[in-house]
């Protein structure tokens, strides 16, 4: 188990993990935005795998949007 400096998080104390060694909270965070498909993924996992994961990005992308990001940059 890890404890000490990350690029981005400090641990003050040992995250939280459950009786296998696994943890119970996780934070995923998308740079450049998630879809639908990814938030639904991940609460599949949740319940399948008994942990608490929560998704976040900069925004969700919707297909037309995710097209129009393409045709938009030429």
């Amino acid at each position: 188990m890890r404890t000490g400096h990350s690029p981005a998080i400090i641990f003050d104390t040992p995250p939280a993990m459950d009786a296998s060694g696994g943890f119970k909270n996780v934070v995923v965070y998308v740079c450049g935005g998630m879809t639908y498909e990814e938030a639904k993924a991940v609460r599949d996992l949740n319940g399948s795998l008994g942990c608490n994961a929560v998704l976040g990005g900069e925004l969700v992308w919707r297909s037309q949007d995710f097209v129009q990001s393409f045709l938009q940059e030429k």
